[in-house]
């Protein structure tokens, strides 16, 4: 079982995202947060984190150095992917200075069918 968190504000991106991805076959939670994400990941592993880079009481970046900087090297090398509207170059540099593993606007995961080639893209990457 193939196990994504998504951290994203947004509820009903949220809810869009899990939907898409959940009916093509994986196992979905969602959070709103930062924060949020954090205490996920001291319940259970995740093989993959989709975050947004905007969130209320603790944005993508700082939950992905959070997520880097854990004691379970496990946990600490999850594929974090930022999934946001912000589409500049910056935008994507400062994503993967953060730690994260790729950077893709929302619209990727749009029409269902091309759903999960930011996921396989990042999976098929070296970490």
């Amino acid at each position: 079982m193939f196990k994504i968190l998504i951290a994203e504000d947004d509820r009903e991106l949220r809810q869009l995202f899990a939907h898409v991805l959940t009916k093509n076959g994986y196992t979905v939670l969602g959070v709103s947060n930062g924060e949020e994400a954090l205490a996920a990941l001291e319940q259970s592993y995740y093989d993959l984190i989709i975050s947004d880079i905007m969130m209320p009481k603790m944005d993508g970046y700082t939950a992905t150095q959070h997520i880097r900087a854990l004691d379970d090297k496990e946990k600490a090398a999850i594929p974090i992917v930022a999934m946001t509207a912000n589409a500049f170059a910056e935008d994507r540099e400062r994503a993967l200075a953060a730690g994260m593993n790729g950077h893709h606007r929302y619209l990727a995961l749009v029409p269902m069918r091309s759903a999960t080639l930011p996921i396989k893209s990042v999976l098929s990457t070296k970490l």
